[in-house]
């Protein structure tokens, strides 16, 4: 069942069928990637990356290490906290305050359903939405722009029933091949309590 902001699913695991990807593509595909991946991102465990507080640990397996400075905007928002670029891509992360005890879902059904108010993020219809697990939450969609095509994920989670946590990860695509890639890499990622 794909994720759906306004209702509770017990559904912990992404559906393909959600972006049109049969199970048999995504085998061949996850083959392809292990056997092609260059032993790099793969084995080295990709983006991790641990907060203090709150505390939580991010990874991001598809997506190469980076390192992660304080948000250049920090100071006019406490909420916008880190920010990287590596290899291209580039990963911000904002700690918002919650109302007490807001669970993950809250959270992502409060996130998620206001991407739509935010610049370059195209109509509800173009965001695909899912579920990782029972704490991580995903928006995946293409912002598109004087023929130049970004590639967006925002991973949502909650923690320690104070904060909402948000990771926005994005890239530049190369090609129109490089969607499919990039909608398939995020099944693993995660936001958990540490």
């Amino acid at each position: 069942m794909c994720f759906n902001s306004g209702q509770r699913t017990v559904d912990r695991t992404p559906d393909l069928r959600c972006i049109g990807v049969s199970a048999k593509t995504a085998l061949i595909f996850a083959v392809v990637t292990w056997l092609g991946c260059g032993l790099q991102p793969c084995l080295a465990g990709g983006f991790t990356f641990e907060i203090e507080e709150p505390r939580v640990v991010i990874t991001i397996p598809s997506l190469p290490q980076i390192d992660m400075d304080d948000h250049p905007v920090r100071a006019k928002g406490a909420h916008l906290r880190y920010f990287g670029s590596s290899e291209g891509y580039v990963v911000s992360i904002m700690t918002p305050t919650a109302d007490a005890g807001m669970s993950p879902l809250e959270c992502a059904s409060s996130i998620l359903g206001s991407l739509g108010d935010r610049p370059g993020v195209p109509a509800r219809s173009e965001i695909y939405n899912a579920r990782i697990n029972d704490r991580t939450f995903i928006a995946i969609y293409v912002s598109r722009g004087d023929g130049v095509m970004q590639l967006n994920a925002h991973l949502v989670s909650a923690a320690a029933g104070t904060h909402c946590i948000e990771v926005h990860a994005s890239r530049l695509a190369t090609s129109p091949d490089d969607v499919k890639v990039w909608r398939n890499g995020f099944g693993a990622a995660d936001i958990k309590p540490r």
